[in-house]
């Protein structure tokens, strides 16, 4: 296995359907526990930032990393699903890892995925393999810090595998997502989060809905471990967003921020941003460091995350990509669009993962979108080489429900890249990419090929470097 091609074949070929993930969930997680054990059980010898939640981990995540590294760290980050480039999962300091280290890292682990495969816990999965490499990876390059985003849930996901007391985890905001998998209540939902909380932990979320809280702070209790309650109007103060940043004040402990400048945008980030202040501050009470305030506003005044509220600046208009999967996501997402964007109508490209297919999940959605729309424009993806075989909803199933909701400004489209490249020249109204991060992952090269006029920021997914 001399060529990184070799490697993402052997990785790629793990990749099932999703039904595979209906198997017994205690099993699920009973495998990349084996599979770390024979690779020494690397999880256990790192620091690690645990991330789980509905809404916002992946950005919470990525804002944590960059904390870390502000503040002179070596820095691994492991984040799901990959946009551009499987790497993602496994970057350190913000970049990746050469194609010639993944693959030669990546060969010395496939003796223990075999022997997992043979083993009573039955094949490894693509999500289990990749986050088994991750600490390995991490753990071999000495990084300082790991921070990691969970898949699917929290209880019996591949990432829950680490019992050491020092480990820092962070919860987002709950809603209802993967009801087919994680429970069809906030309740529920919120137990499944929960589980990454263990013996002694520091536990670190967002003030939220009573019921949730309380599903947390059960399990707090039960494992010993302690409460961080981040609050908007005391920790998180004085939000406001334009085109390029989100500013706010921030105060938690004896650290005072104010006028925060993020180049992530939205409302929403801010609260992000607000728990991922705190983890690093707790992180650094917990392991003795101390914190360079002005470090901090440098590095998130220049932060940057692919695919989340990005806009795309143009003479003819403006292109924005949010990859908003359920109606929480969706209705915070338009609220920061119409902010920014007051009293105008949107151009809708939109798509939505084969698991968002029951109705409830797609009214929801929709009814959030129609208000706003000037035109909807439904598309299709299909995606082979994330964590399952990734397709979307069907048009016809989409256009039922618009039905239902007697709108109908709708058109399908069958070449998507091909829509882009011919309404990127048109005058017209903004265009809205959303529905999916598999969506905008599917477009995402396509997109940033597009001669650009003008940007928000003069910042490109470079290759290498998020």
């Amino acid at each position: 296995m001399k060529k990184y091609q070799e490697a993402l074949k052997y990785i790629f070929s793990y990749i099932t359907d999703r039904k595979s993930l209906k198997t017994d969930p205690k099993l699920a997680l009973a495998r990349p526990k084996y599979l770390l054990k024979l690779l020494g059980n690397p999880q256990e010898k790192i620091r690690v930032v645990h991330v789980a939640g509905t809404s916002g981990k992946g950005s919470t995540a990525y804002i944590i990393n960059r904390l870390l590294q502000s503040q002179g760290f070596n820095v691994g980050l492991s984040i799901s699903p990959h946009i551009i480039d499987i790497r993602e999962r496994c970057q350190i300091n913000n970049r990746f890892i050469s194609e010639e280290e993944f693959t030669q890292a990546f060969q010395e682990i496939i003796p223990s995925i075999e022997e997992t495969n043979k083993s009573k816990y039955g094949r490894a999965s693509y999500f289990d393999i990749l986050i088994a490499f991750a600490f390995y990876l991490f753990r071999k390059k000495k990084v300082d810090f790991s921070v990691v985003e969970t898949g699917l849930g929290g209880l019996y996901d591949s990432t829950n595998t680490i019992n050491n007391r020092k480990k820092i985890a962070v919860i987002t905001k709950i809603g209802l997502d993967h009801q087919w998998y994680l429970g069809n209540t906030y309740s529920k939902i919120a137990f499944q989060k929960a589980g990454i909380i263990q013996k002694g932990n520091s536990v670190i979320t967002i003030d939220q809905k009573k019921y949730v809280l309380d599903v947390f702070n059960k399990r707090i209790k039960e494992k010993k471990a302690k409460l961080f309650l981040i609050k908007q109007g005391i920790n998180i103060k004085n939000i406001k967003i334009d085109k390029n940043k989100t500013q706010f004040d921030f105060q938690f402990h004896n650290i005072s921020l104010p006028k925060i400048k993020l180049g992530l945008i939205g409302f929403h980030q801010a609260e992000n941003a607000g728990e991922a202040l705190a983890a690093l501050i707790v992180a650094s009470q917990q392991f003795h460091f101390i914190i360079n305030k002005e470090k901090i506003y440098k590095i998130l005044k220049n932060a940057f995350f692919p695919g989340r509220f990005e806009i795309i600046q143009r003479n003819t208009h403006d292109i924005i990509l949010d990859g908003a999967h359920n109606q929480q996501k969706m209705k915070t997402f338009l609220k920061n669009l119409i902010n920014l964007y007051p009293n105008i109508k949107f151009n809708f490209l939109i798509s939505f993962s084969s698991g968002k297919d029951q109705i409830s999940t797609l009214l929801g959605m929709l009814k959030e979108i129609i208000p706003y729309a000037q035109q909807v424009y439904i598309t299709e993806f299909r995606l082979v080489k994330q964590d399952n075989n990734h397709k979307a909803i069907t048009f016809a199933r989409i256009k039922s429900v618009l039905d239902k909701l007697r709108f109908s400004n709708f058109t399908h489209i069958k070449d998507a890249a091909s829509f882009i490249n011919r309404v990127a020249k048109q005058n017209a109204n903004p265009l809205v990419i959303t529905g999916s991060l598999y969506l905008i992952s599917s477009l995402y090269k396509q997109i940033q090929k597009l001669k650009i006029d003008k940007m928000t920021r003069s910042r490109h997914f470079v290759k290498g470097i998020i």
